[in-house]
């Protein structure tokens, strides 16, 4: 597996260990995702909030597929062409050319975005 999708399992699993563990009760499970949506997380890439739902979601994966359904899932459009308004093409173009490190613009292009040179 790779380390990036290994991180993001191993930060779901932290975040879900009390259910995990029986620390925080099925019948409690809700109050616990509104207490972790109302703060900050160090996620993989840094400091993220999370919503409710997204916590189900992820619950709901770990009951039906266990650890293995906290890892990251491929998108199964990855690779074809999206249809995008034009905000969210400037919003493309924007990040893009904010990129920090090299590598982050060779990986859009591998992806097939755009970069703005």
């Amino acid at each position: 597996m790779h380390s990036d999708a290994l991180a993001w399992q191993a930060f779901r699993i932290s975040l879900l260990s009390p259910l995990i563990t029986d620390e925080v009760t099925y019948e409690d499970r809700e109050v616990y995702f509104q207490k972790l949506a109302k703060q900050e997380h160090y996620a993989p890439h840094g400091k993220i909030t999370l919503s409710v739902r997204t916590l189900r979601r992820w619950y709901a994966r770990y009951r039906n597929e266990g650890i293995e359904g906290l890892k990251p899932k491929r998108r199964n459009d990855l690779g074809r062409a999206q249809a995008t308004s034009k905000r969210s093409s400037t919003r493309h173009r924007l990040s893009i050319s904010h990129a920090q490190r090299p590598n982050d613009l060779l990986e859009l292009w591998e992806l097939g975005l755009q970069i703005p040179w």
